[in-house]
């Protein structure tokens, strides 16, 4: 269908359009502006969301060791260490990881000719994980000797808010979130 030209002088027709308009300066200052402050506002959130990630999956990491550990020695009938690697120092004994090794001589010490069952790599510079720096799960898949033993993450800024991960004797394990990391 064709329409014909709408002339000038009629009130029903559209203003003509001289070309396409876009943002003027004020307009892309204050958007400009607006991505900014929402910028920062979020920024320090984002990085407390991270930190607890972090700290969400080493925790996941060691709850995944001590169960391997523990139904490997009750497995294989002989017990299984969970040694920290070299590298850790006081306040953050596992900071450079832990290794599962198979201890098949009974000796309660990871020798180079043993049975390695998994290797964790150093922790991030961010977090610290401390307590004692082996725990052997004995041939049943009890912890010996058989005392409970805590491990605490935290993150090394300072932020006060961490997970204890405590292993029963029995070989489970209880997670708690704390607010006295220091």
């Amino acid at each position: 269908m064709f329409r014909p030209a709408c002339p000038r002088t009629t009130p029903r027709c559209p203003p003509l359009r001289s070309g396409a308009r876009g943002f003027t300066l004020v307009e892309l200052m204050v958007t400009l502006s607006l991505v900014v402050v929402v910028t920062l506002v979020l920024l320090p959130g984002m990085a407390d969301f991270n930190a607890r990630n972090r700290i969400s999956a080493l925790e996941g990491d060691l709850l995944s060791a001590v169960a391997l550990a523990r139904s490997e020695a009750a497995r294989n009938g002989v017990p299984v260490l969970l040694v920290a690697a070299s590298g850790g120092v006081t306040g953050n004994a596992y900071a450079g990881g832990w290794s599962l090794v198979l201890d098949s001589d009974g000796d309660g010490t990871a020798d180079a000719s043993e049975t390695v069952l998994r290797v964790r790599e150093a922790l991030s510079g961010d977090l610290k994980l401390d307590g004692s720096s082996s725990i052997t799960f004995g041939a049943t898949g009890f912890l010996s000797p058989a005392s409970a033993v805590t491990l605490t993450i935290c993150r090394r800024d300072g932020n006060t808010r961490g997970v204890t991960v405590t292993i029963t004797p029995s070989g489970q394990t209880d997670s708690t979130a704390i607010t006295t990391c220091s």
